[in-house]
């Protein structure tokens, strides 16, 4: 049973990872950003703490997260673009190989309509996501990968309680059982803050084009936790695919050194 709507779910699961971040930072003592880099974050926001968690929550009542496959790519996209970095043509060739893949193995796995709207949410969300991707990678080479996203949530804390109470109805949440409460703590905690400290630090290490092809491997992850936990069965076509994204990814992470 849907409690929440997906307009409801991006905006709560953002306030809730800002008063988080709120209390991290002054935990912290964490000295303000400078001009240039607050300017930074709030572009970084329109797609990391607008534009994902938003259009995602709305497409996903309708469209498969996965068909979101090309999320790599545009992040990479955006971080050879920011960063002014020429990668080679091979990389680019094997990053729209696995994201060919994946999208391939949904079309083949499930039983696709024709939701226009959905898929119009995800793109949005896609292209938003690997913008602010790519400015939080650029930004987490001059502060902390932690303080980019807890930075991010606080200087946008006002705007998201606004939008909250113009468009969140609180009675919902009180139909909310454990399990609806502890998925979105965790949307808050873990995929909106928490997940972005070690993400951001990676991006800054290993350069934004490089580390986001690592994401073509987060739909086969997240069919393996659904295989163990959730009961969803198991096919071979799935390693095969599994497996050959894994050799694009290596293959991209192969090419983009030649860079260095």
């Amino acid at each position: 049973m849907q409690v929440l709507t997906g307009l409801e779910v991006g905006l709560l699961r953002s306030l809730i990872g800002g008063v988080m971040a709120m209390i991290i930072l002054l935990i912290k003592h964490c000295a303000l950003p400078n001009r240039q880099q607050i300017i930074r974050l709030y572009l970084g926001s329109l797609g990391i703490i607008y534009g994902f968690p938003i259009f995602s929550s709305l497409a996903i009542t309708s469209v498969p997260v996965s068909h979101g496959a090309i999320l790599p790519l545009s992040t990479a996209v955006f971080g050879v673009w920011l960063s002014k970095k020429i990668m080679p043509l091979a990389f680019w060739i094997w990053s729209i190989v696995g994201a060919l893949l994946v999208i391939g193995y949904v079309v083949m796995t499930k039983d696709l309509q024709s939701l226009v709207l959905g898929d119009i949410y995800l793109a949005l969300a896609v292209i938003l996501a690997g913008f602010g991707y790519a400015q939080s990678g650029q930004l987490s080479q001059s502060m902390p990968g932690w303080q980019v996203i807890c930075w991010m949530l606080v200087l946008n804390f006002p705007i998201i309680l606004g939008l909250s109470l113009a468009f969140v109805d609180f009675s919902h949440i009180n139909m909310m059982k454990a399990s609806h409460i502890g998925a979105l703590l965790f949307l808050a905690s873990v995929s909106g803050l928490f997940g972005f400290f070690s993400w951001n630090k990676a991006l800054a290490m290993g350069g934004i084009a490089t580390i986001s092809q690592l994401q073509l491997l987060q739909t086969f992850l997240t069919y393996g936790v659904a295989v163990l936990f959730m009961g969803e069965q198991w096919n071979w076509l799935s390693l095969i695919i599994c497996l050959l994204v894994v050799a694009t990814v290596y293959q991209t992470q192969k090419t983009a050194r030649q860079v260095f």
